[in-house]
C-alpha cells in the first residue's frame, strides 16, 4: 500500500508540493484570452526594458504580471553576469609574446569562453520569453523559474 493511500485524511499544506502545483494551475487557469490580447505589448516590453512593466501602475493583467516578473528575474541575472564578466576579464590577464618581442596582455580563453556561453544562454532565454509572449503562454523560463527573486 502506498504511503499517500494510507493517509486519506492528509491535508494539503502551503509547504507541500501539491499546494505549489495547485497554485501554478490556479494562476495559469485564471488568465483569460482577453488579458493575453490586451497585455501582449506590455508583456513583450518585459523582455526588452523589464523595469517599465514591473513598476507599471495598472498591473492588474495577470499575463503582464507573470512576464514582468520573469523579465525582472532575467534582468537581475543579466546584471550579475555583467558584473562577474567585467571583474574576471579585468582582473585575470595573461601575457602573450608577439613576433616582434612585445608583450600583449589578454584574458585567457578558458575564462572568456565559458562566460560567452553563459551570455548566449541568457540571450536565448530572453528570446524564449519573447516567443512565449507571442504564443500567449505562461511557462517559466528554464533557469529563471528556480530563482524567483521578484514575486
Amino acid at each position: 500500500m502506498n504511503e499517500k493511500e494510507f493517509h486519506h485524511d492528509e491535508k494539503i499544506t502551503p509547504i507541500s508540493e501539491d499546494y505549489e502545483n495547485k497554485q501554478k494551475y490556479k494562476e495559469k487557469s485564471e488568465i483569460t484570452k482577453s488579458e493575453i490580447a490586451e497585455g501582449r505589448k506590455m508583456a513583450l516590453l518585459s523582455y526588452i526594458i523589464p523595469i517599465i512593466p514591473y513598476f507599471y501602475k495598472e498591473q492588474e493583467n495577470k499575463f503582464v504580471k507573470f512576464h514582468a516578473r520573469q523579465g525582472m528575474n532575467l534582468f537581475l541575472l543579466l546584471i550579475i553576469y555583467t558584473v562577474i564578466y567585467n571583474i574576471l576579464t579585468t582582473v585575470v590577464k595573461v601575457g602573450q609574446t608577439v613576433n616582434r618581442g612585445g608583450i600583449r596582455i589578454i584574458t585567457p580563453w578558458w575564462i572568456t569562453f565559458p562566460l560567452s556561453i553563459v551570455g548566449c544562454i541568457l540571450a536565448v532565454m530572453d528570446i524564449m520569453g519573447i516567443v512565449q509572449v507571442f504564443n500567449g503562454e505562461t511557462q517559466g523560463l528554464p533557469i529563471i523559474k528556480k530563482f524567483k527573486i521578484f514575486k
